[in-house]
């Protein structure tokens, strides 16, 4: 198993508006203000699973991007008919939780339109060292 640190970074130049959030924004660290309306439960959020073939025992490792994943579709040692199980003392997993995050008042008043309007509000996936970190 890899050791990993996680560093955040405070950075001025990684704030945006929760106006400003787009499509190309998704992977990257953004740094965004505003109050948490909505925090889900803790999750784990698999990285690695280890299967198990049923006929010889062979074991097959696969990475999961995103907790989505798909079985072998053919055993290394080439089974006819190969089956395979998870063997869940081998899988790997991270924490993973949702927020809502809503519009900073003061954002809101401070921008130009329409004086009055709905705050927007955005999901964000939180995992690691992030988890945890804020509460409704």
């Amino acid at each position: 198993q890899e050791a990993r640190i996680d560093v955040e970074l405070v950075a001025p130049e990684l704030e945006r508006p929760v106006e400003a959030v787009r499509s190309e924004l998704i992977d990257r660290y953004v740094g965004l203000r505003g109050s948490v309306v909505r925090a889900a439960n803790v999750a784990p959020l698999v990285t690695e699973l280890s299967f198990r073939c049923g006929s010889c025992s062979e074991e097959v490792s696969q990475p999961a991007k995103e907790g989505r994943f798909e079985y072998p579709s053919a055993c290394p040692r080439k089974c006819k008919f190969a089956r395979f199980s998870v063997d869940k003392e081998k899988c790997a997993a991270i924490d993973w939780q949702r927020v809502r995050l809503q519009e900073d008042f003061a954002e809101l008043s401070a921008s130009e339109g329409a004086p009055r309007r709905v705050p927007r509000t955005l999901d964000c996936d939180l995992k690691r060292g992030l988890v945890g970190c804020c509460s409704p």
